[in-house]
């Protein structure tokens, strides 16, 4: 994983499924610590790449785009932005939906 490869691609290195690997890391704690510690890898190995090629200015051939939607899917970023309005005053609101019920009826 330190070359930035996925728990899934261990498997077939070792020729198990998925399901295998997560059982594995239910049965033995050395394992699930030994994924983390490689999970850790991997995203350094992604991120590492990021910054030698676009901050770095290193000479390293990135494809931008596909690193950004693979860094998206690993980091769980989105691109969509939420926004929670509340509203402090109430003052004419609650005559309005008064309104609006006497309408309905």
């Amino acid at each position: 994983m330190k070359q930035g490869k996925a728990l899934k691609s261990f498997g077939a290195e070792v020729n198990v499924t998925e399901a295998t690997l997560h059982a594995w890391k239910k049965k033995y704690p050395e394992f699930d610590e030994a994924h983390q510690l490689g999970t850790s890898h991997h995203y350094k190995f992604f991120e590492q790449m990021g910054l030698n090629a676009l901050v770095h200015g290193k000479q390293m051939k990135v494809e931008v785009g596909l690193w950004y939607i693979f860094m998206k899917n690993i980091h769980n970023w989105s691109d969509r932005q939420q926004q929670d309005i509340s509203i402090k005053s109430a003052t004419g609101v609650e005559e309005y939906l008064k309104d609006k019920k006497k309408e309905q009826k």
